[in-house]
Protein backbone atom coordinates (compact mmCIF):
# COMPACT_ATOMS: atom_id res chain seq x y z
CA UNK A 1 0.00 0.00 0.00
CA UNK A 2 1.42 3.33 -1.05
CA UNK A 3 -0.21 6.69 0.62
CA UNK A 4 0.64 10.06 0.07
CA UNK A 5 -0.59 13.26 1.57
CA UNK A 6 0.20 16.69 0.34
CA UNK A 7 -1.41 19.46 1.51
CA UNK A 8 -1.48 23.71 -0.52
CA UNK A 9 1.09 26.18 0.50
CA UNK A 10 4.88 26.78 0.28
CA UNK A 11 7.33 24.32 0.57
CA UNK A 12 9.20 26.19 2.95
CA UNK A 13 8.74 26.99 6.84
CA UNK A 14 8.55 31.13 7.82
CA UNK A 15 9.80 30.81 11.31
CA UNK A 16 9.68 33.15 13.89
CA UNK A 17 12.00 32.93 17.18
CA UNK A 18 10.54 29.77 17.34
CA UNK A 19 8.07 27.46 14.75
CA UNK A 20 7.24 23.87 15.39
CA UNK A 21 5.80 21.63 12.58
CA UNK A 22 3.94 18.60 13.12
CA UNK A 23 2.18 15.96 11.02
CA UNK A 24 -0.88 14.35 11.00
CA UNK A 25 -1.31 10.78 12.72
CA UNK A 26 -0.38 8.40 10.75
CA UNK A 27 0.49 4.56 11.37
CA UNK A 28 3.26 2.09 10.69
CA UNK A 29 3.59 -1.90 11.43
CA UNK A 30 5.96 -4.24 12.40
CA UNK A 31 8.88 -4.11 10.37
CA UNK A 32 8.64 -0.70 9.08
CA UNK A 33 10.53 2.28 10.23
CA UNK A 34 9.61 6.00 10.23
CA UNK A 35 12.26 8.60 9.03
CA UNK A 36 11.76 12.09 9.82
CA UNK A 37 14.48 14.18 7.76
CA UNK A 38 14.58 18.00 7.88
CA UNK A 39 16.94 20.07 5.88
CA UNK A 40 18.33 23.55 5.82
CA UNK A 41 18.45 25.31 2.33
CA UNK A 42 20.88 28.25 2.24
CA UNK A 43 19.20 31.87 1.61
CA UNK A 44 20.56 34.03 -0.55
CA UNK A 45 22.98 35.92 1.71
CA UNK A 46 25.65 38.81 0.77
CA UNK A 47 28.95 37.72 0.74
CA UNK A 48 29.74 39.76 3.88
CA UNK A 49 26.96 37.93 5.62
CA UNK A 50 28.07 34.36 7.48
CA UNK A 51 25.80 31.59 7.48
CA UNK A 52 24.11 30.69 10.89
CA UNK A 53 22.47 27.57 12.52
CA UNK A 54 18.89 26.90 12.80
CA UNK A 55 18.23 24.20 16.25
CA UNK A 56 16.17 22.19 15.28
CA UNK A 57 14.40 19.16 17.33
CA UNK A 58 12.95 16.07 15.54
CA UNK A 59 10.80 13.68 18.03
CA UNK A 60 7.75 10.90 17.76
CA UNK A 61 4.81 10.97 19.66
CA UNK A 62 2.33 8.32 20.17
CA UNK A 63 -1.51 9.18 18.67
CA UNK A 64 -2.12 10.26 22.61
CA UNK A 65 0.94 12.80 22.42
CA UNK A 66 3.36 11.20 24.72
CA UNK A 67 6.82 10.64 23.32
CA UNK A 68 8.20 7.65 22.48
CA UNK A 69 10.47 6.54 24.73
CA UNK A 70 13.80 4.32 24.41
CA UNK A 71 14.23 1.20 26.34
CA UNK A 72 16.38 3.18 28.63
CA UNK A 73 13.62 5.69 29.22
CA UNK A 74 14.62 8.49 27.00
CA UNK A 75 12.55 10.82 24.67
CA UNK A 76 13.30 9.67 20.76
CA UNK A 77 14.17 12.59 19.66
CA UNK A 78 16.89 14.33 18.43
CA UNK A 79 18.21 18.19 18.37
CA UNK A 80 21.17 19.34 16.03
CA UNK A 81 22.35 22.85 14.73
CA UNK A 82 21.38 22.58 11.64
CA UNK A 83 23.75 24.64 9.00
CA UNK A 84 22.49 25.58 5.76
CA UNK A 85 23.08 22.72 2.67
CA UNK A 86 22.97 20.00 6.07
CA UNK A 87 20.31 17.61 6.87
CA UNK A 88 19.12 15.65 9.74
CA UNK A 89 17.16 12.54 10.45
CA UNK A 90 15.87 10.22 13.27
CA UNK A 91 14.46 6.71 12.90
CA UNK A 92 11.48 5.54 14.46
CA UNK A 93 11.79 1.46 14.27
CA UNK A 94 9.16 -0.72 15.06
CA UNK A 95 11.41 -2.54 17.47
CA UNK A 96 11.02 0.81 19.59
CA UNK A 97 7.20 0.94 19.21
CA UNK A 98 6.21 -2.22 20.00
CA UNK A 99 8.81 -3.26 22.74
CA UNK A 100 5.34 -3.89 25.00
CA UNK A 101 2.37 -3.52 22.13
CA UNK A 102 1.03 -7.00 21.24
CA UNK A 103 -0.75 -5.06 18.38
CA UNK A 104 0.65 -4.92 14.64
CA UNK A 105 -0.27 -1.96 13.88
CA UNK A 106 0.34 1.67 16.09
CA UNK A 107 -0.05 5.25 15.44
CA UNK A 108 2.29 8.18 16.24
CA UNK A 109 2.74 11.71 15.01
CA UNK A 110 6.10 13.40 14.29
CA UNK A 111 7.30 16.87 14.64
CA UNK A 112 10.37 19.44 14.28
CA UNK A 113 10.59 22.27 16.30
CA UNK A 114 12.93 24.79 15.50
CA UNK A 115 14.42 27.52 17.10
CA UNK A 116 16.45 31.12 15.59
CA UNK A 117 19.64 32.06 16.99
CA UNK A 118 20.17 34.42 20.01
CA UNK A 119 21.39 37.81 19.86
CA UNK A 120 21.09 40.99 17.77
CA UNK A 121 23.76 40.68 15.58
CA UNK A 122 22.23 37.13 14.19
CA UNK A 123 20.21 37.68 10.78
CA UNK A 124 16.66 36.82 11.23
CA UNK A 125 15.32 34.02 9.65
CA UNK A 126 17.77 30.89 9.94
CA UNK A 127 14.92 28.91 10.07
CA UNK A 128 12.91 30.09 7.25
CA UNK A 129 14.21 27.26 4.60
CA UNK A 130 13.88 24.17 7.09
CA UNK A 131 12.42 21.99 4.91
CA UNK A 132 10.73 18.81 6.49
CA UNK A 133 9.41 15.16 5.65
CA UNK A 134 7.96 11.47 6.67
CA UNK A 135 9.27 8.51 4.88
CA UNK A 136 7.72 4.60 6.09
CA UNK A 137 9.50 2.04 4.56
CA UNK A 138 9.68 -1.72 4.74
CA UNK A 139 12.62 -2.71 6.96
CA UNK A 140 13.35 -5.92 4.27
CA UNK A 141 12.69 -4.46 0.56
CA UNK A 142 12.93 -0.86 1.76
CA UNK A 143 10.11 -0.15 -0.46
CA UNK A 144 8.09 3.39 1.02
CA UNK A 145 4.77 2.86 2.36
CA UNK A 146 4.17 6.50 2.90
CA UNK A 147 5.98 9.58 2.11
CA UNK A 148 4.70 12.91 3.91
CA UNK A 149 6.37 15.87 2.43
CA UNK A 150 6.59 19.23 3.91
CA UNK A 151 3.64 20.88 3.26
CA UNK A 152 1.76 17.66 4.88
CA UNK A 153 3.13 19.01 8.08
CA UNK A 154 1.19 22.26 10.08
CA UNK A 155 2.27 24.90 12.40
CA UNK A 156 -0.64 24.35 14.30
CA UNK A 157 -2.13 21.38 14.97
CA UNK A 158 -5.69 22.45 16.46
CA UNK A 159 -6.47 23.68 13.08
CA UNK A 160 -9.11 21.30 11.89
CA UNK A 161 -11.38 23.10 8.63
CA UNK A 162 -8.07 24.48 7.01
CA UNK A 163 -9.28 24.89 3.13
CA UNK A 164 -5.68 24.28 2.41
CA UNK A 165 -5.28 20.98 3.58
CA UNK A 166 -6.19 18.22 0.93
CA UNK A 167 -7.31 14.67 2.58
CA UNK A 168 -4.62 11.95 2.30
CA UNK A 169 -4.90 9.72 -0.74
CA UNK A 170 -4.50 5.89 0.11
CA UNK A 171 -3.64 3.55 -3.41
CA UNK A 172 -3.77 -0.46 -2.70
Amino acid sequence: MLALAVVGGAGVVHAGPTSHKRSGVVGIARLQTARLSAVLYPPPLRDDVAPVACTVTLAFNRADGTPYLTREGRPIQRQVALMPDRSVSLDLRATDVFVEDPNIRAAFSASVGMTEPDGSDMPAGACRNVVVSLDIFDNITGRSSLFLPHPGFIDDPNIIDDPNIIPAAVSR
